[in-house]
């Protein structure tokens, strides 16, 4: 056996028999039908459940009756996409975004560049939202239950029961109503609730979010007396901390610091690169990426912290007011060295240097950091304190605990739910299951008849956020507006629309977020801010939105509007001035854009007698209307963030007892949201459920996280189930032995384990095995993120679990050639190292000159090219997903990715490095080179895949005949091959509206198929089409495919490279940019830059 310097896996680290029998297999298993009717069965449940995202067959819509419109609407263009903006709520954080909709059907979700916040990047939740959207098993009726029976009612019979509720509590002032709601992000919905708790005196509304962040709220105001929100600037850092916090993964604003990473990870650009450490409970994106890592039990963080604020307030000349932890257990000479040089290092760089502390921690911890950060001088500089919203708020696990007394005391007689699953993503500790019969009447507004539906006494569909008006905060405060791009599939209600019902109001949800809009957001007031800005406007480039106060400088001042007014009614569906939307009004399927009001509020421009002479019905839009209509264009309110709050640190109190050691005979357990079904509200998303997690590589389900010692100590392996027990827990799930993980610690990933979560998550009335294991029963509200003193048992089980980690490995002989040219692959230097050497990267492909055995083509057209930055990517799977969504990637099932069939054009490759419980971690995007001398294109019999004109390897799908010749030809294997058609489905008329996802502008695939990257050809056609009539040439940045779009980081750049001025040809011509296999002379057309790493020397070995 040959030492390793990289590798993929513990089992390929060992070469256990497992991985020699994957390996030795040069194909997946032949296709053939999945044995046994069950699980055919569910086989097929999941392929429509994912519709495969391949269309229909024949690419033809069916035959409908339609009618034509009597003239066509203002600014629609049958067939053209349009993109509108909006934005996606999530634990009460927004997400800036762009919809892209084709004839009133939103099909694709992007960033919005211009918003201030998020500037364009996305998440893998956002990109799968579309996929949400069209379910078919969202919520589609009303229900009322009687017992265990429920039936469906019509809307006139909830709008009685309603009215009927709103009259019984206006007499009673609201006594026995509670409402549980998540997070109120939406200043819409935080007015509203105001005024049902003004209207009913003795009702009580509570918020929970299962992964919440209210320990930084907490933190904070124990530190500065109130509740305060910190947004940390990484541009602004040269050193970071992140203490167990996944700053470039699942932490509050972490879109915002991945694309700051990225920028600041460039040495191009940067003479100083920020440098990362990260003290963690699990191995996450953020110590992937981390230039040192320390690997801590979740309950030795604080003792960590504590000896190393310690040590930096010792080296400013100051003491610490806190005595020394009691628990010692983190203590090694490891972390001794981290605790001297980070500290050290940390004080170096004041003013540029900070400590994030991550939300899952508790208060105390929150408080310690953020005291060591202002004494490091890094407030206002590297962390900027905001004012927060609701500051006397409880906190999410307190407020759930109150109304579990409140049900159990029979205070509660009516409990309404907004959009929440306490059922299931209560704390085991409440039993929330046995707590809701209890209550006389429940309701309960959901987009899913889930857990918690099923022991309501009342069922209401919810509205999508594409199918409902609202607005939205960012984690700066930054007001999006969320305007719908269809009509409710299903006559669903918005949360605003059941609170207007409840105030007894019509139930015009866009009419109040216009009534939010003109009272102003706190810092700046729309209503009086002043500006008049054309909406049409090109001066003001997307991407750069202009702010109030320039527009008017430039303007010489403007009108003001103090009289705005939002009595106007929502415009219809497809009306005047719905862009987008307007082919819907017959259709059912209609977007909105920027609705227009021809109502006066206020001063209006005025109009020249030519424009009346020649528009004699012309209304002058209004200064309100314009101000409206700028917002629903640029996806924000300019100005709307919170107001920097003015803090004074005072030393904070620390209580010892809760550092205190844990019993050594015992595990820990600490409970995480894994990027793919956050606290399980995706369970029915198949995309996210095939998503590979990014560390372990695992689908469809979730398992215990053990590193090799603690699984060597309890005699465990991967895929063997286990028994936690302890503290009134007993819950049986799968281990998988992970690098990384601290020893005696365990970790699980929340949202798996629900059993109404639909055919794809899993649903037991239904016969659908549940896909993963429920933990929450493990969780207690005053220690929701990790539960200690649990005892682990074998059981002396396996239980299958599916990772891509190991697939398309390959024999002996190429193993060994793989470990010779692993640092070729994954070309790595440090900056000390870049800087003496720029040249160094290149050097590693030296060798003779190498000559093709074909003809080269010359070509005099465009040359497209992608560059792919190592340094700035952080493996966070925006990519994969968006990649999924836009060409119609199908979901293959959790048994056909066991046999390595998975379908993803774009795969996210992890390697560990040294040690297996404390490796390095490298990662490296991989889809199609687009090969110059593409060898698959030599061996396909039937010309099936071929080179274009400019470049690209083409795939002509009605040619495939399914020899496989290409995918065994392929030496990046990124080649994917249709084993099944897995559209079998889509005839049946509950999966017609699964149609409505599909991308039309790329081919589906059928059964015997091969298919791979284009380069998202079909947008590169578009913006052919668009120059050709503009009569320009296409400019640098007109192009962008799917995955680099969706990347929060910048890591990708795609363009051309026959333009020496583009960014593609830029970052091609860097001295760390380097092609993959160039060896092999396959000249492929997308290249990798090193990743630059930026170590501690003071750390060197440790």
């Amino acid at each position: 056996m040959i030492e390793k310097e990289y590798w993929r896996s513990l089992n390929e680290l060992a070469e256990t028999e497992e991985f020699q029998s994957f390996m030795h297999r040069e194909f997946p298993d032949a296709a053939q039908e999945p044995p046994g009717s069950l699980e055919r069965r569910r086989f097929l449940q999941l392929m429509g459940a994912s519709l495969s995202l391949a269309g229909l067959s024949a690419c033809r819509w069916p035959e409908e009756k339609i009618l034509p419109f009597s003239r066509r609407p203002d600014d629609f263009v049958p067939g053209e996409a349009k993109a509108y903006a909006s934005a996606m709520e999530l634990g009460g954080e927004a997400l800036g975004l762009a919809i892209t909709a084709r004839d009133g059907r939103p099909v694709k979700i992007e960033g919005n560049a211009k918003h201030p916040f998020t500037r364009g990047g996305t998440s893998a939740y956002a990109q799968a939202s579309i996929l949400e959207l069209y379910d078919p098993d969202r919520s589609q009726k009303i229900l009322r239950s009687h017992g265990d029976a429920a039936q469906a009612v019509g809307r006139d019979q909830l709008d009685v029961f309603l009215a009927k509720l709103a009259e019984d509590n206006v007499a009673t002032g609201g006594d026995g109503l509670r409402i549980l709601s998540g997070q109120v992000g939406s200043p819409t919905l935080a007015r509203l609730k105001d005024g049902v708790l003004a209207k009913y005196p003795r009702a009580r509304w509570f918020e929970y979010e299962s992964l919440s962040t209210d320990a930084i709220r907490e933190g904070t105001r124990s530190l500065f007396g109130r509740p305060v929100r910190p947004r940390y600037d990484l541009n602004a850092a040269d050193v970071v901390l992140a203490l167990d916090a996944d700053i470039l993964g699942t932490e509050p604003g972490a879109l915002a610091m991945m694309r700051a990473w990225g920028e600041r990870r460039r040495p191009e650009t940067n003479e100083v690169m920020l440098r990362l450490y990260a003290a963690e409970s699990r191995l996450s994106n953020t110590g992937a990426q981390a230039d040192h890592r320390l690997p801590l039990k979740f309950q030795d963080v604080g003792g960590f912290l504590l000896a190393l604020s310690a040590e930096i307030l010792q080296q400013l000349g100051t003491r610490a007011s806190w005595a020394a932890p009691t628990s010692t257990s983190w203590a090694s000479p490891k972390a001794a060295k981290w605790v001297k040089a980070v500290a050290a290092d940390l004080v170096a760089h004041r003013g540029r240097a900070l400590i994030i502390p991550g939300y899952r921690q508790p208060a105390q911890v929150h408080a310690i950091a953020h005291f060591v950060n202002t004494m490091l001088d890094a407030t206002d500089k590297v962390v900027h304190y905001l004012e927060t919203p609701d500051p006397a708020r409880p906190t999410h696990f307190d407020a759930l605990n109150d109304l579990a007394k409140d049900i159990e005391s029979g205070q509660a007689k009516t409990l309404v739910m907004i959009e929440s699953n306490p059922v299931y993503q209560a704390p085991g500790d409440l039993g929330f299951a046995k707590l809701i019969e209890k209550v006389p009447t429940s309701i309960h507004l959901g987009l899913y008849v889930d857990e918690t539906a099923e022991k309501s006494g009342w069922h209401i569909p919810a509205a999508h956020f594409l199918e409902r008006w609202g607005d939205a905060r960012s984690w700066d405060g930054t007001v999006s507006i969320v305007q719908p791009l269809i009509k409710p599939l299903y006559n669903g209600l918005s949360a605003i629309e059941l609170c207007l019902a409840l105030l007894q109001q019509p139930q015009d949800a866009e009419r109040e977020v216009r009534a939010t809009f003109s009272l102003g957001y706190g810092a700046a007031s729309p209503a009086t801010a002043g500006a008049l800005e054309d909406p049409h406007d090109d001066k003001h480039p997307v991407g750069r939105p202009a702010s109030v106060e320039r527009v008017a400088k430039e303007r010489g001042g403007a009108a003001t509007d103090t009289k705005a007014t939002a009595s106007v009614a929502s415009a219809p569906l497809g009306a005047a001035g719905g862009a987008a939307g307007a082919a819907a009004a017959a259709s059912a399927a209609a977007g909105v854009a920027s609705p227009v009001s021809t109502e006066e509020s206020g001063a209006s421009p005025a109009v020249s007698p030519a424009v009346a002479s020649v528009l004699p019905g012309y209304q002058p839009i209004s200064v309100f209307d314009r101000r409206w209509r700028i917002a629903l264009r640029d996806g924000f309110v300019d100005g709307s963030a919170f107001n920097r709050a003015v803090v004074t640190a005072a030393s904070p109190s620390v209580d010892l007892a809760a550092f205190k050691e844990a019993e050594k005979a015992s595990i820990e357990i600490t409970f995480f949201d894994d990027q793919k079904l956050y606290d399980g509200r995706f369970a029915n998303n198949a995309w996210l459920q095939e998503t590979p997690e990014f560390i372990t590589k695992l689908t469809w389900d979730n398992a215990l996280l053990l590193s090799p010692t603690t699984a060597a100590q309890y005699g465990v392996t991967d895929e063997d189930l286990v028994k936690i027990s302890g503290s009134g827990v007993d819950v049986s799930l799968p281990v998988l032995v992970v690098p990384g993980q601290p020893e005696g610690s365990a970790a699980i990933a929340l949202g798996y384990g629900r059993r109404s979560a639909g055919i794809v998550g899993g649903h037991e009335k239904a016969g659908v095995g549940v896909a993963g294991f429920d933990t929450t029963s493990m969780r207690r509200s005053a220690t929701p993120y990790a539960s200690h003193g649990l005892n682990l048992a074998k059981l002396g089980r396996k239980y299958p679990l599916a990772s891509t980690q190991d697939h398309f490995a390959i024999d002996d002989l190429g193993r060994e050639e793989i470990e010779k040219r692993a640092p070729r692959l994954i070309r790595e230097a440090t900056q000390e190292e870049y800087a003496k050497n720029p040249g160094a990267i290149r050097e590693m492909e030296h060798g003779p000159a190498l000559l093709s055995l074909f003809q080269e083509r010359e070509s005099d057209g465009h040359r497209w090219g992608l560059a792919v930055d190592l340094s700035a990517c952080v493996g966070c799977n925006a990519c994969v997903v968006a990649c999924q969504s836009e060409n119609n990637v199908p979901v293959v099932g959790k048994d056909q990715v066991r046999r390595g069939r998975e379908m993803h054009w774009m795969r996210i490759d992890r390697y560990f490095k040294g040690p297996a419980d404390e490796p390095e971690v490298a990662v490296q995007p991989v889809a199609c080179m687009q090969c110059e001398n593409a060898p698959c294109e030599q061996v396909c019999p039937v010309a099936a895949t071929m080179h274009s004109a400019e470049g690209l390897n083409d795939m002509v799908y009605n040619r495939c005949i399914g020899t496989r010749y290409c995918s065994n030809n392929c030496p990046y294997k990124v080649r994917r091959f249709n084993f099944f058609n897995y559209h079998l489905d889509l005839k049946e008329p509950e999966n017609r509206v699964k149609t409505m996802v599909f991308n039309p502008e790329v081919t589906v695939r059928a059964r015997g198929v091969m298919e791979k990257c284009t380069y998202c050809v079909q947008r590169i056609q578009a913006a052919k089409h668009t120059s050709r009539l503009d009569g320009r040439p296409i400019a640098d940045g007109d192009i962008t495919p799917a995955c680099a779009s969706a990347c929060p980081s910048q890591a990708i750049v795609f363009g051309d490279l026959a333009d020496p001025n583009s960014r593609v040809s830029k970052a091609h011509a860097v001295a760390r940019a380097y092609a993959m296999l160039a060896e092999l002379n396959v000249k492929p057309r997308t290249q990798y830059l090193a990743r630059i790493r930026n170590p501690n020397p003071a750390l060197k070995g440790a």
